[in-house]
């Protein structure tokens, strides 16, 4: 075990808190810091959030009790939600909130010119996976960042050295299958967008994959092959703190109360043993890693960052909870029915119970429990009593069912119990005859007087007593404050009505609050933003160029033949491409654009093969096309003519106009924005560059770092001409790709706007692109052809009704 230096200062826990119970929760957890979400802007819309009114109070009774609130604003922001988004920012920053955790860099530049000096933090949206990209959002004023769950500890380890930016990593909770901020699977399969908050989980739905029409469900371990496992990071705690990270940061705002209280308080005490160089005992690890099952748990995943590739858990894909046992014996009759199991752990009437059985997963209250024919509240680990439960449930429960429990109601009630840490507050109060009543309460380092208007009396019957004086001071009820010292000073056979001490102690503990808080408070800004205002007549191209996405040499053949003004081309593949003097002649003959486009996801190690592309790139002077903030900073240095990819999801002109300050003459326009919204960042960013937006594709809907397909080509039933899709209830159909032992999964549909041209040309873009991951040489020409001959005027030839075309988001919208 490494040594540690003795009382090293412990990484801060950072809680979930989707309402005030959860607030509740993590103070009486312990924790250091929260985040928390108001209304629409936040990535988690499911949550119950805060109204604006309802995040100051959050921020002021979080701030008495010494804990930080990070506003989470990290979604994608419309043209025209920027007044209403920096609006909630305004009354944050007032209210005193200690940073914002942002995705957007348009909003991001807006606030810090606005907000000089308040704190940033980068959302794990931004898919930080290297240093280069930690150098460009250190430019942008970014305070932290929260790097991509993806890393392991020796490239976490490398950006904490790298850098004076405070790291933070997610430590426990749930996982995106996908890279954050890379995701469009909830967005077109279900109209709902997982970068805007509002994700429908298609991870966790139900899926069969086939490669080459066999179904591979039997190698891959069940129904929900790309549904993760809970990250749980508890045993390798040790190793992260030795990485010298900043905040464990704890997922769950869409969880209860008692299990935010419970995440909080155990990864804070395991953290301060680590830290005061105390090995925790492996069965108390153990004891706490069974609470927090007992609170959520589909199965524990110690994450990519502790070295675990394969973070599914196929086999089931909600919560059930932390192993009980297996069946030994089921009883069944009409009216009662019992399961005979040997106990992993205590279980308790009223205690709810999973049953994982050959159809599906079965939940049940324990409604009794028996030992040797007695009946017993409590069951001890060990012992093997009958659970009785529903007779409905037991009718599918067959001998070696696993078991589960995923009701501790002991454990809830001990949770939902923890006091909340008060402030002790010493009071002094000054009763003197003929003169004002006054007390001075202090906490901390800060002191008030209150003086009362009420001059103090001689009895005329009983005085009124140290006691009761005493007593009326500890009312303290719902306040934030515990009195500690109570000193009375001045007379003692006096006479103060016990109305007028309960208003005096109400009056100075108002007053300590509010000079507590007055440190946190701020002067509001209120920035005002220009109305959207459309320039179509200004801003419409007399003539739409045509882009074209290719994956291979052929593909940019048969691009540059029918008609293609740009052409992208995988980075990867530069040293062919300029072999191939065919290609290279026929490029320069046609004035051609290349583009060589570099991945959205590059780790560090990664960093320095797409360098030296860059390098090569920039001799010959071709453009290049990134996908994620460190290559955008390594060209913009370079000088090399550079597109932003669509992997920056541009919602905005002011994320356009931040990207070409660094170095893109073009921006790709995300693909779920409406025309309307096109339109939008089109007619409202400033002049001089350029906008394409997809007009026929079929969309790359997630890229994730687990390896899906592994099993399979461990077997030997894959390889890269092989034809793989996972199938959602016989309907969808996702084709699958291997790349560089990462998944890639695309859309079930197809983009095509050939007969909405003018649609598209109507909102003022330059680019019409359209997009091959995967399709025929023939397929390229041919489709690529049909929209040369349209923007030449020379066809108006309408694409026949294909249930695998779609319109995408264009109409509809998310």
């Amino acid at each position: 075990m490494a040594k540690h230096p003795e009382k090293i200062t412990p990484p801060e826990i950072l809680s979930p808190v989707g309402n005030y119970d959860s607030l509740l929760g993590a103070i009486g957890g312990g924790t250091d810091a929260v985040y928390l979400g108001v209304g629409e802007f936040n990535a988690r819309q499911g949550a119950s959030n805060f109204t604006p009114e309802e995040m100051e109070n959050a921020i002021d009774l979080a701030h008495l009790h010494g804990i930080s609130v990070y506003l989470a604003f990290n979604v994608p922001l419309k043209e025209t939600e920027l007044q209403d988004a920096i609006d909630v920012i305004d009354r944050a920053y007032a209210t005193g909130i200690d940073a914002v955790i942002m995705r957007d860099f348009g909003f991001i530049d807006l606030v810090k010119k606005n907000y000089p000096d308040l704190p940033i933090h980068g959302s794990t949206q931004l898919n930080t996976n290297n240093t280069e990209t930690v150098k460009f959002l250190e430019k942008l004023g970014l305070s932290r960042i929260i790097v991509a769950r993806e890393l392991d500890t020796a490239e976490l380890k490398h950006i904490i050295d790298s850098t004076d930016m405070e790291i933070e990593i997610f430590a426990h909770g749930a996982l995106c299958y996908s890279y954050s901020g890379q995701c469009l699977f909830s967005s077109f399969a279900a109209n709902r967008s997982a970068n805007r908050g509002a994700c429908a989980q298609p991870c966790r739905w139900e899926f069969e994959l086939y490669i080459n029409g066999k179904n591979m469900n039997h190698h891959i371990g069940g129904v929900s092959p790309i549904s993760c496992a809970e990250l749980c990071t508890l045993p390798g705690l040790e190793e992260l703190i030795n990485t010298g990270i900043k905040s464990l940061k704890i997922e769950g705002r869409m969880k209860r109360a008692e299990y935010v209280t419970a995440s909080s308080e155990i990864y804070r005490e395991t953290a301060e043993l680590i830290c005061q160089d105390k090995r925790p005992d492996p069965s108390w690890l153990q004891e706490r890693e069974n609470d927090l099952a007992k609170l959520f748990y589909r199965g524990f995943t110690r994450g990519f960052v502790l070295g675990d590739r394969n973070v599914t858990h196929p086999e089931y894909s909600s919560s059930y909870g932390a192993f009980l046992g297996k069946t030994r014996r089921v009883k069944r009759s009409k009216n009662a029915a019992s399961i005979k199991v040997k106990l992993n752990q205590t279980l308790e009437v009223n205690d709810g119970i999973s049953i994982h059985t050959r159809q599906r997963m079965l939940g049940s209250k324990v409604e009794r429990l028996t030992v040797d024919g007695g009946e017993v509240e409590v069951a001890e680990k060990g012992s093997i009593p009958y659970i009785h439960i529903s007779p409905k449930t037991v009718k599918s429960v067959k001998t070696g069912d696993d078991v589960y429990l995923n009701t501790d109601v002991s454990l809830l009630e001990e949770m939902s119990e923890r006091d909340v840490k008060k402030v002790p507050v010493n009071f002094q109060i000054r009763a003197n005859i003929g003169r004002q009543l006054e007390i001075t309460a202090s906490a901390a380092d800060i002191e008030v007087l209150y003086v009362s208007d009420y001059l103090v009396q001689r009895p005329k019957k009983a005085p009124t007593s140290v006691e009761q004086i005493t007593d009326i001071i500890k009312r303290l009820g719902d306040t934030p404050y515990i009195a500690d010292e109570i000193e009375l000073k001045g007379e003692e056979d006096i006479f103060v009505p016990l109305g007028e001490l309960t208003r005096a102690r109400r009056s100075v503990v108002e007053k300590l609050q509010e000079k507590q808080l007055e440190s946190f408070h701020r002067q509001p800004i209120n920035p005002k933003i220009p109305a959207v205002k459309h320039k179509t007549a200004n801003r419409i191209p007399g003539k739409l160029l045509l882009s074209v996405e290719v994956a291979d040499i052929e593909g940019a053949k048969a691009a540059a033949d029918s008609g293609a003004d740009i052409i992208y081309i995988p980075g990867n593949i530069f040293g062919t491409v300029e072999d191939n003097r065919e290609l290279v002649l026929k490029i320069k003959k046609k004035n051609i654009e290349i583009v060589f486009t570099l991945p959205a996801i590059i780790h560090e190690k990664e960093l320095e093969e797409w360098t030296d592309i860059l390098e090569k790139i920039k001799s010959r002077g071709y453009t290049v096309g990134c996908g994620e903030p460190g290559t955008l900073h390594l060209a913009h240095q370079m000088e090399i003519n550079c597109v932003a990819l669509k992997n920056f999801t541009v919602f905005n002109s002011l994320t356009a106009n931040v990207l070409q300050e660094n170095g893109a003459s073009r921006v790709i326009l995300s693909p779920e924005l409406t025309l309307e919204e096109t339109k939008n960042v089109v007619q409202t960013s400033g002049n001089g560059v350029q906008f394409e937006a997809i007009a026929y594709g079929r969309q790359q809907l997630l890229v994730t770092e687990h390896d899906l397909l592994k099993p399979i080509v461990d077997k030997g039933f894959y390889d890269e001409n092989s034809n793989a899709f996972l199938q959602h209830k016989k309907i969808d159909r996702y084709p699958v790709k291997r790349w560089r032992n990462r998944t890639v999964i695309y859309d079930s549909h197809v983009i095509n706007m050939l007969n909405n041209i003018d649609d598209m040309k109507n909102t003022g873009i330059n680019v019409l692109r359209l997009e091959f991951p995967q399709e025929s040489n023939q397929k390229v020409a041919s489709v690529v052809s049909e929209f040369r001959k349209i923007l030449d005027g020379k066809s108006k030839k309408n694409i026949p009704h294909s249930k695998v075309y779609s319109k995408g988001l264009y109409y509809s919208g998310i």
